[in-house]
């Protein structure tokens, strides 16, 4: 299953047209379509991003084997909220270059550093 929706994070930011992908099996993907967050980014790698082919953006938004989703939780309480916060930090990176959202993000070749709750 596929869902495409635009939301701003806060009241003041700029509208993301996203897309959250359902496999069958595995877990949901969340790419952010449009803007091209690449091209905000101004040339800068993105914190908290997987490697993605497609058009958009591959939002890294919590740490696999962590158990902090599971397919029983609703999408609107984990990964729309958990989009709306990762938007809200990607907006505060674009002016300060910090990544305030914590987390920690899969290092490549499964290698896991626990950086935080979340993975933002």
């Amino acid at each position: 299953m596929r869902f495409s929706f635009s939301m701003a994070p806060t009241p003041m930011s700029r509208s993301y047209r996203c897309l959250l992908k359902v496999p069958r099996s595995g877990f949901p993907e969340m790419i952010v379509l449009e803007p091209d967050l690449k091209l905000l980014a101004g040339g800068r790698p993105i914190p908290h991003v997987y490697p993605y082919n497609n058009k958009g953006t591959k939002l890294c938004l919590w740490l696999p084997g962590s158990g902090e989703w599971n397919s029983n939780m609703r999408f609107e309480e984990t990964y729309l909220s958990w989009t709306a916060e990762w938007l809200d930090y990607f907006e505060e990176w674009l002016e300060t270059d910090k990544w305030a959202g914590g987390g920690a993000h899969p290092e490549p070749h499964s290698s896991k550093k626990n950086l935080g709750k979340r993975s933002l």
